[in-house]
């Protein structure tokens, strides 16, 4: 059986040619999308397979009567926030109830395609508005540490191949672990007393042997600096313990390549954890997260063979190429759902990734 042998070329009524409703349903502003005249009932399995564009079940957003298919307007919100939360790049076919199933069977190709501008315009509007906009911001704030501060924030692979091609005054990666090392200095200053005490002792035991045996001449002076110091602030531990906390961590910082005075501290410990913040949403932001969702499905799409042979087995239609066989899930609904509709759905995409 060729590509005709699909299923999907009937029509609910031969005679009628569905039409495009927009229905405001006080989803953040999402609508729903009913196609047809009255008795036609059209659900569509494998559209929304790909339409969804990886967004965990967006293309739910498009259907005729969300009672009779026991969906709540909180389902579908669900199906989009959670969607758009998982950051990787892989397309993903949603679960929908035999009775959708049915009723994408009767749906021709043409009526799909016509479908997908409806499906990807209710996308649309509920992923860019101002009320999903900001409850993804405020999830992945507290999930991934993620805010958009609007700030450069280098990626370790941009950083690696600055690195291979450096510039005058320009070190990505020791900025870097400058940043981290400010960081974590900080956060010394909140652990328990007792043992920053214990530390510094330690520390202390370090300079002191350093600054008496090291062969290097520049790290001698350097472990002479620090001994000098931690012996001048020994008696802040009882007199002025926050003094002597501060005092103490500015000494490892410096031991450790880390900024050499408290504001420079402060100043790169705050800016360091703008730009981890800023570096997160740069990967769980809604942008990134649907470009990667947008790219996968043009690059998948333009894999699909339409003119691909089936064959019946077992009560079930089967690729005739192995190799078909064994395509993803989102490949093999492509299929089904057609060219035309799978053409319409890369086309969309392609004019949302320009607008990203």
């Amino acid at each position: 059986m060729g590509a005709a042998g699909r299923p999907g070329g009937s029509r609910a009524d031969e005679g009628v040619r569905p039409t495009v409703e927009i229905y405001p349903t006080g989803l953040n502003g999402l609508v729903v999308y009913n196609c047809g005249t009255a008795g036609i009932t059209m659900k569509i399995k494998t559209l929304i397979a790909f339409l969804t564009l990886g967004a965990g079940g967006l293309a739910l957003a498009w259907q005729f009567d969300p009672s009779r298919l026991a969906l709540t307007q909180k389902d579908l919100e669900t199906r989009v926030s959670g969607g758009l939360r998982d950051e990787s790049s892989e397309l993903q076919v949603p679960w929908l109830t035999p009775q959708t199933a049915k009723a994408a069977k009767a749906l021709s190709e043409a009526d799909r395609a016509q479908a997908v501008q409806a499906l990807g315009t209710a996308m649309k509007a509920f992923v860019t508005s101002e009320a999903f906009q900001k409850a993804h911001a405020e999830s992945i704030r507290l999930g991934h540490k993620a805010v958009d501060h609007g700030i450069q924030a280098y990626t370790q692979e941009e950083m690696v191949q600055m690195a291979m091609k450096p510039k005058p005054g320009v070190d990505p990666i020791a900025d870097m672990q400058k940043k981290m090392m400010a960081q974590g200095t900080m956060q010394l200053r909140s652990m328990p007393f007792d043992a920053m005490k214990m530390m510094y002792e330690d520390s202390l035991k370090s300079w002191t042997r350093k600054a008496q045996t090291a062969s290097n001449p520049a790290a001698k002076a350097k472990a002479q600096k620090l001994a000098a110091r931690a012996q001048e602030i020994q008696p802040w531990i009882t007199s002025k313990p926050e003094e002597f906390k501060k005092a103490y961590t500015l000494l490892y910082s410096i031991d450790n390549d880390g900024p050499g005075t408290e504001e420079e501290l402060v100043k790169l410990a705050n800016q360091g954890k703008l730009e981890e913040e800023q570096r997160a949403y740069n990967t769980y932001g809604w942008k990134p997260v649907l470009r990667k969702k947008l790219q996968a499905l043009v690059k998948e799409a333009a894999t699909v063979d339409f003119a691909a042979q089936t064959t019946e087995a077992a009560g079930r239609k089967k690729l005739v190429n192995p190799a078909y066989e064994k395509k993803s899930a989102v490949w093999k609904a492509m299929f089904r759902a057609g060219q035309a509709p799978t053409v319409a759905a890369s086309e969309f995409a392609k004019a949302w990734l320009k607008e990203l």
